[in-house]
């Protein structure tokens, strides 16, 4: 019962997770906004949130590293190169396509991240490995192209952007490795959200913002900061102590499918059946990669 338990609510926190990217994109197509004035908010609420939730689950918050110079900087630049780097080209690359592509794209991460790992271990990559890259460059160009060397089906912008979250999503890997086995990872994590939202906040002047705010947007904003923060952690985070990180990671990579169904029932955002395909590539490369960490 305990690791059904857990199987349930990391799936759960997959869904919340792609459920917030679809609130996202709501509040991009529906209500005129952008992620200059979405990010910045959903940064700040979202480190209190993680902070708060790290107290109810009496998760030890070590101020210490705010005495370590050292370890201040490391946090600073998780802060700006993992975090506000992976959420801003995220919640942008939303922007400018939508957010199943944006979702299967940054979820190209762990691949890149396995390549990282050979390079710091001067080996080359297995077989396992390189294909799955090939499966994610191939359902990348699909995703992109719709099977056209000459067109691309989203603009080459939000291709690039929607890249640069999945390097963000590895700098979110890599980056705080050596703070996380010093402090508590929750905390540094609300740490570093908190410090990137008011950063941004005060760098957009997120109160000059003209916004016409109703029960939509509040209910989107919501499901953006606390769905997609609280409960997609909470979940994850209560579910991986029941059944560890590799197979945690695994069924949490429901989350680009999660957020293309509900995009596709909420917002009407379908995908062609080449990029169908493409999908189901990079999830296949993304599944070889964690089905290979889960037996070494």
């Amino acid at each position: 019962m305990s690791k059904n338990y857990g199987v349930i609510l990391v799936f759960l926190g997959g869904i919340c997770w792609g459920f917030s990217g679809v609130c996202g994109e709501f509040i991009f197509l529906k209500k005129g906004l952008n992620a200059d004035f979405l990010v910045p908010l959903r940064l700040l609420f979202a480190g209190i949130l993680m902070l708060l939730f790290c107290l109810i689950r009496k998760i030890k918050i070590n101020f210490l590293i705010f005495k370590n110079t050292k370890h201040l900087f490391t946090l600073l630049i998780f802060s700006f190169f993992g975090i506000f780097m992976c959420q801003y080209t995220y919640f942008y690359g939303i922007e400018l396509s939508n957010a199943a592509i944006a979702t299967v794209i940054q979820y190209t991460a762990p691949v890149f991240i396995v390549l990282i790992v050979c390079f710091e271990q001067k080996r080359f990559p297995n077989i396992y490995e390189i294909l799955a890259l090939i499966c994610v460059l191939c359902g990348a160009f699909l995703l992109s192209t719709n099977g056209d060397f000459n067109k691309f089906v989203i603009s080459t912008k939000a291709l690039i952007v929607c890249f640069l979250s999945s390097i963000g999503a590895v700098c979110y890997a890599i980056i705080p490795r050596k703070i996380n086995m010093i402090y508590s990872p929750l905390p540094n994590l609300g740490f570093a959200m908190l410090i990137a939202g008011i950063a941004f906040c005060v760098y957009q002047k997120i109160w000059e913002f003209e916004v016409q705010i109703d029960l939509e947007l509040i209910l989107a904003m919501l499901g953006v900061i606390v769905v997609g923060t609280t409960m997609a952690f909470g979940f994850f985070m209560v579910g991986l102590q029941e059944i560890g990180a590799s197979k945690a990671s695994l069924i949490s990579s429901n989350e680009p499918l999660a957020a293309a169904i509900i995009g596709y029932l909420w917002l009407g955002t379908s995908l062609l059946i080449v990029q169908i395909i493409g999908f189901a590539l990079i999830m296949i490369g993304i599944l070889i990669t964690m089905l290979k960490k889960e037996k070494s």
